[in-house]
């Protein structure tokens, strides 16, 4: 499970890209697929007036990655909102270490991933000015641990979450603001596809305050095709004080596959068992 503090529109989105590996074409074909274009558009808000279309309906979000003569060697990362470029981040090598740069619309050292493995898909660490993630692996390449530290002037926080697996089953304890009123725990399972645990295919976790309350649940399965995931479904329930749900969400996603490197997406989402929003959108992959 992901977590990460603000950064720079592309930037968060290449990171939250870098944790989840590219999906094998299958469990006979290890070659690794990397991203090169994706975008999505909304196309539908029940907060919209049908008189009057929202600014941001419609509007097209795009990444672009410029990938090197070897795909897994990225150099830059561009965001363009409705073709018009937001942000652009120049990427350097050096070893197993890429460094990121934003070199539009202003410059600035952004931070630096280690790589793991020579294939770039598993972080070993993430650094920037004030945080850091540490990776832990073990001997299969499974993830055991991961560690995160914040330095912000005089306010400093750490926290690990740690590991385990059973089968193909990963379960993991994630505490954050420990020992604080507002501390969280998060209790999480995941189960892969195969002994690959490259593909989950359903995953759950529960959210618990400081009192032991729940505050959230949330579960996501996944199906799949030959060419990647076909259909996701995620499913979360908000809980107030007196530990009854307010909130339920429903998301299901659809993709198409035209072949093994171009996918087609559409999404619905539902809060409380309403249609709240319609999103569309496609990636494009490169060996």
């Amino acid at each position: 499970m992901k977590r990460i503090t603000y950064l720079p529109l592309v930037l968060f989105a290449l990171l939250m890209g870098a944790c989840t590996p590219p999906e094998p074409d299958g469990p006979e074909d290890k070659k690794t697929k990397y991203i090169i274009e994706s975008a999505n558009w909304q196309t539908y808000s029940y907060n919209s007036d049908s008189e009057s279309e929202p600014e941001w309906l419609n509007k097209v979000s795009k990444t672009i990655s410029e990938r090197g003569e070897e795909a897994k060697y990225l150099k830059s990362i561009s965001y363009y909102r409705d073709e018009v470029l937001q942000e652009k981040v120049e990427v350097t090598t050096d070893g197993m270490t890429d460094h990121y740069k934003r070199v539009y619309p202003t410059t600035q050292e952004l931070n630096s991933i280690t790589w793991y493995d020579d294939a770039r898909t598993k972080e070993k660490e993430v650094k920037g000015d004030n945080y850091q993630y540490t990776y832990t692996y073990d001997i299969q390449d499974r993830l055991i641990s991961q560690k995160y530290s914040f330095q912000d002037g005089e306010h400093q926080s750490e926290s690990t979450e740690e590991y385990s697996y059973s089968g193909l089953t990963r379960y993991s304890i994630y505490i954050s603001n420990k020992g604080t009123d507002y501390e969280v725990t998060i209790y999480d399972t995941t189960t892969y596809v195969d002994n690959t645990f490259s593909q989950v295919k359903e995953s759950r976790n529960t959210r618990k305050n400081a009192a032991g309350k729940i505050l959230s649940k949330t579960s996501s399965k996944y199906e799949y095709g030959p060419y990647g995931v076909i259909k996701q479904e995620n499913q979360s329930e908000a809980y107030n004080y007196g530990g009854e749900p307010y909130e339920t969400v429903y998301a299901i996603n659809k993709s198409t596959w035209s072949d093994d490197l171009n996918m087609t997406w559409s999404e619905e989402v539902y809060r409380n068992g309403i249609l709240a929003t319609k999103s569309e959108g496609y990636s494009k992959y490169t060996y």
